[in-house]
């Protein structure tokens, strides 16, 4: 039986890959840590392991006799804290490529659109566009997991590829483009920056993220390719933006001009000097570097390598986070 080491297994996109292993008739050990209890329907179905992704030990101890690593582990959604992103995203991704490598494994490490940084800004991204000026330390963090994972990759022969999801949306564990999303219009009304009725929200459904990262790593062919992921399906930010605030029940949010968002987030932080944002309360330049921009990203490699399509389109997935969402809320007195 082929063995498979995901890491971040509990987490919002990883427990979807363990599943699609699981179905596939994998063995599975999930790496996350302590205190990340499994999702109950894998019963005693996944090893178990737990600990830092800076601990190496750790790290080489849950991938022993695999055959495969899908490296999935990182925080989202913190601004600033350069040092320590760079600790936990590129280096610790040097701990996992080389616990892989030294068991014959290959390696498929999840990384993101962040990489382009500014380029979002004006371009279509496609993976042959490399990396551009970082918009924050998560995409700093990330460019580094990519440079480190070919390094270990070319040393050691081990056969990798880098998948860039778009902005992955869906519900479960405290999703950036999900739970937290819903949870932030909710308490404030949310916002849209610029020309948000004509830019590109350039989603990607998680359960078709899984699909993709499952052929990224069972496909020979996938071996030494970098695959963006994004289900291309034209939803703007004003859109999703609106459909999000329908399910917690608000009214479309307001439009803020971009160029004084802009304003506000230069005089708050510089990317460019690592120096991280002085006001946490305030947009961050990586976020604000997607939401106000079109997010024009180019996935037709893997759809023509790998023969991936989206099968989550997007008026089902509206539908199913707003069943879900509902099903959480508890309802109010003048709702009974």
């Amino acid at each position: 039986m082929a063995r498979v080491l995901v890491t971040g297994g509990p987490g919002f996109i990883g427990r979807r890959v363990v599943a699609r292993f699981l179905a596939a008739g994998w063995d599975v050990t999930s790496f996350s840590l302590p205190g990340e209890a499994p999702p109950s329907a894998w019963g005693t179905r996944v090893r178990m392991a737990y600990g830092d992704l800076a601990d190496r030990a750790a790290v080489e101890d849950a991938a022993q006799g695999c055959d495969l690593v899908i490296h999935l582990a990182a925080p989202v959604g913190v601004a600033g804290r350069y040092q320590w992103q760079w600790d936990v995203i590129a280096e610790g991704t040097r701990n996992v490529c080389e616990a892989i490598a030294a068991e014959g494994g290959r390696a498929v490490v999840a990384s993101s659109i962040a990489v382009y940084g500014t380029l979002i800004q004006t371009q279509v991204c496609r993976e042959e566009d490399g990396h551009g000026p970082w918009a924050g330390a998560y995409g700093r963090a990330k460019q580094g997991q990519e440079i480190v994972a070919s390094e270990v990759a070319e040393r050691t022969g081990m056969p990798l590829t880098l998948i860039r999801p778009a902005n992955v949306y869906g519900l479960g564990g405290a999703s950036a483009w999900g739970d937290r999303l819903l949870e932030a219009i909710a308490a404030s009304g949310g916002a849209v920056f610029g020309d948000a009725e004509a830019n590109d929200a350039g989603l990607v459904h998680v359960e078709n993220l899984a699909d993709a990262l499952f052929l990224a790593g069972t496909r020979p062919e996938a071996s030494g390719r970098t695959f963006n992921v994004c289900d291309a399906n034209g939803v703007t930010w004003r859109r999703f933006m609106d459909d999000m605030a329908a399910v917690v029940g608000k009214p479309p949010p307001p439009m803020i001009p971009l160029d004084a968002a802009l304003a506000v987030v230069a005089a708050n932080e510089e990317p460019a000097n690592l120096v991280e944002p002085r006001d946490p309360a305030l947009p961050s330049m990586e976020g604000l570097n997607l939401v106000g921009f079109s997010n024009r990203i180019d996935a037709g490699a893997i759809r023509r390598e790998l023969g991936w399509a989206p099968q989550v389109t997007y008026p089902d997935a509206m539908a199913a986070i707003a069943r879900e969402w509902a099903a959480r809320t508890p309802l109010t007195p003048s709702e009974l």
